[in-house]
């Protein structure tokens, strides 16, 4: 008896998930699976506005924006030629304010760790030789980078050059999909 009462709670807890969410990331609470109509549609419920998209005969790429209070965000989405969603990149303002973006960095991190864990990857070098650490971007020798690998996919936050200054670079990759080896990470 307790065993059948047990299996019934479990089937309904999973149930309880919509199914198109089991095993998959999120974003915005939208699961980053499935049709890219589905997807960019959700997206554009929470006011995320369709750009544009790039076609190649490997990958499709979506791009979308949103205007969040003073800044916006900008967002690519990855799709494979089954038009399903792959991945997806969100990027935050440029700057070129080094204390700015390394707040921005940390407070993200901060936040990523407290969801996924312990990152699988940190890599963290500031060229304190330089007048402003962002001119170490492009060559390397700056360089804010955190992975997190989970069973439903692959999380990474970055740092990157953006023309004269920098931005953080939030990237989800749903685990069905994903091309690369733990190793490689």
């Amino acid at each position: 008896m307790k065993r059948t009462l047990l299996l019934l709670t479990m089937l309904t807890a999973l149930c309880a998930v919509p199914a198109n969410a089991q095993g998959h990331l999120t974003f915005e609470d939208i699961p980053i699976c499935g049709n890219i109509h589905d997807f960019t549609a959700a997206l554009q419920q929470k006011d995320w506005r369709l750009e544009g998209a790039h076609y190649s005969n490997e990958k499709t790429e979506v791009y979308l924006t949103n205007k969040r209070g003073n800044y916006l965000l900008e967002a690519t989405v990855g799709v494979n030629a089954d038009k399903n969603v792959t991945d997806l990149t969100v990027l935050r303002p440029t700057t070129r304010n080094w204390d700015k973006i390394h707040t921005e960095y940390l407070s993200l991190k901060d936040k990523l760790d407290r969801t996924y864990g312990e990152a699988r990857k940190t890599e963290e070098n500031i060229d304190n030789t330089l007048k402003n650490p962002i001119d170490g971007l492009f060559p390397g020798t700056t360089t804010l980078r955190v992975v997190y690998v989970t069973r439903e996919g692959i999380i990474s936050l970055t740092v990157i050059p953006s023309g004269k200054g920098a931005r953080t670079a939030l990237s989800y990759q749903d685990n069905p999909w994903t091309t690369y080896s733990l190793k490689d990470l």
